[in-house]
């Protein structure tokens, strides 16, 4: 079972390797970062298409308000990505507790 997390400017780079390499996982879990903004419709997305997708940020990243979170849950789920939303208490960084959540 293979998870692939990209964090920040990462969650950008995992995603256009998952959507050119269609790699089979478990997970996808894009934290603190977005799709790459050149994704704008079905067809860019390859490899994501089907791939379980977590979505996570911190409640206080600062990178990473509230509306910029909704409305990029917002375009994922547009695009046709089936998506869970993961929040947490907490800043722009990988939080432990949220994490191992995501292993159960």
């Amino acid at each position: 079972r293979v998870t692939v997390l990209g964090f920040s400017q990462g969650a950008a780079t995992v995603s256009r390797w998952v959507a050119r390499s269609a790699p089979p996982l478990f997970r996808l879990v894009l934290w603190g970062g977005l799709l790459p903004p050149e994704y704008k419709d079905r067809v860019d997305l390859g490899g994501l298409l089907g791939q379980p997708l977590y979505f996570v940020s911190g409640t206080r990243d600062r990178y990473f308000k509230p509306e910029l979170v909704a409305a990029e849950f917002h375009r994922i789920e547009a695009l046709g990505i089936s998506a869970s939303l993961v929040e947490f208490e907490g800043g722009h960084l990988i939080d432990q507790e949220t994490l191992q959540s995501l292993a159960s």
